[in-house]
């Protein structure tokens, strides 16, 4: 069957090859997880070439939520990453939604790592993919958790000094990032949303003749059509 659904796209009859991933997908339901993730990965493809973005994540959704239940987090963590670019390249308002998850996916990978007695340097490459997630979107009292957690590690005590240190800086940073807020909302009349703040250089005149957007930063949608 994937050969024929790789035949049938490399020809460019992406109908039939959709269908094939659509039988891959159904065996994997049951059985390997390799069969899940080829038959959604290849419908996502895809759902991609054709343009229909809220399939797509649709079938983002339903593939993250499948891993995550079947345990495969780390698989889950990427796919909710690859979401996440997904919204960005298409300038859908989710972005951050599926940052913060994958983000917290790798979290999740890592305590079921310590939890299972697996390798620490796997445990700390997780928790490391976190704080990355988390320091992207600011959230770094989440950072400062993970760190804490990070130096609790069975790892070299230079690396467990790293952590420590990168700990204490996050405080600061936090610190830093509030006094730039501050100053933005002094500066532009109390705007809440630093994302409306512009560079000192353009002005208050300027700042005036920009249109007032709005960003949304909820999750998707609930009202999806179904695939």
């Amino acid at each position: 069957i994937e050969a024929a659904a790789d035949g049938f796209e490399t020809m460019g009859q992406r109908e039939r090859a959709f269908d094939c991933y659509q039988v891959l997908l159904t065996l994997g339901k049951e059985g390997a997880f390799e069969n899940l993730a080829e038959g959604y990965l290849g419908c996502i493809r895809i759902l991609q070439a054709d343009h229909l973005k809220y399939y797509v994540l649709q079938y983002y959704e339903d593939f993250a939520s499948m891993a995550i239940a079947r345990g495969e987090l780390h698989a889950a963590a990427t796919l909710l990453r690859e979401a996440a670019q997904f919204c960005r390249r298409n300038r859908l308002p989710y972005e951050a939604h599926y940052r913060q998850r994958s983000a917290a996916t790798q979290e999740q990978a890592a305590t079921r790592l310590i939890d299972d007695g697996g390798m620490p340097e796997m445990a700390e490459n997780a928790f490391s993919a976190a704080i990355d997630g988390y320091n992207d979107l600011g959230l770094y009292s989440r950072v400062r958790g993970v760190y804490e957690r990070l130096a609790t590690l069975q790892l070299p005590e230079k690396r467990r000094a790293r952590a420590a240190l990168a700990e204490g800086f996050g405080v600061f940073r936090r610190h830093r990032q509030g006094q730039v807020i501050r100053s933005r909302r002094l500066r532009f009349g109390g705007a809440r949303d630093a994302q409306r703040a512009v560079p000192f250089g353009l002005g208050a005149e300027r700042r005036r003749n920009l249109p007032d957007r709005k960003i949304c930063h909820q999750g998707p949608i609930s009202h999806m059509p179904a695939p």
